[in-house]
């Protein structure tokens, strides 16, 4: 099997501020089939949406074609839910934005490099809206382990460090300054 035909749940993480456009960040994909024969098309996603349950069934799709080029909004053939699902997280530039659901197609090799393809679909939307609970709480605590690293590590250059050079020079630091520097770390990387 090397095309499958997955659940994706998407988020846009594009930066308003910035020239950066990603309006489909993956927050998890889930295996529905796999792919008949070698074309991509329309009814064969038609068909993996009766594999899904009911409540997902239930939901408004619509169809992309798909284009291939760079920033196009669907890559592969996909079915897109039109329906808010009053699910909401934070993208990495703060925004709140909304989750949306996809059927698309994905390489098998690059799926189960990323996700488990044993991983059930979620049964009805608060089992959906739970995942995404769940996933935010990882995520923050994963990005919370990450600052206290970069802190640890920050700190221990300092500790390490004879000398500084700096928009006054190359000068050897002070025990003061170190404790000054050390604690603007701390300052910095507990809130």
């Amino acid at each position: 099997m090397s095309e499958i035909i997955v659940l994706k749940a998407v988020y846009d993480n594009s930066g308003l501020h910035t020239d950066y456009y990603c309006p489909s960040q993956c927050l998890n994909e889930w295996f529905i089939c796999e792919m008949e024969g070698k074309r991509r098309t329309e009814g064969k996603l038609w068909k993996a949406l009766r594999l899904l349950p009911e409540w997902l069934k239930r939901l408004t799709w619509e169809y992309y074609k798909g284009e291939k080029f760079v920033g196009a909004r669907f890559f592969y053939p996909t079915l897109s839910a039109k329906e808010d699902l009053g699910v909401k997280v934070k993208n990495d530039w703060g925004y709140t934005v909304r989750v949306r659901l996809h059927i698309t197609y994905s390489s098998c090799y690059w799926f189960e490099a990323n996700h488990d393809i044993n991983a059930k679909i979620p049964q009805s939307l608060q089992e959906f809206k739970q995942f995404i609970e769940d996933w935010i709480r990882r995520r923050e605590e994963k990005r919370r382990q990450t600052k206290e690293k970069v802190a640890e590590a920050m700190i221990k250059t300092i500790e390490s460090s004879h000398a500084i050079i700096d928009g006054r020079g190359f000068r050897i630091l002070t025990p003061e300054e170190k404790a000054r520097m050390i604690e603007d770390i701390k300052r910095k990387y507990s809130s």
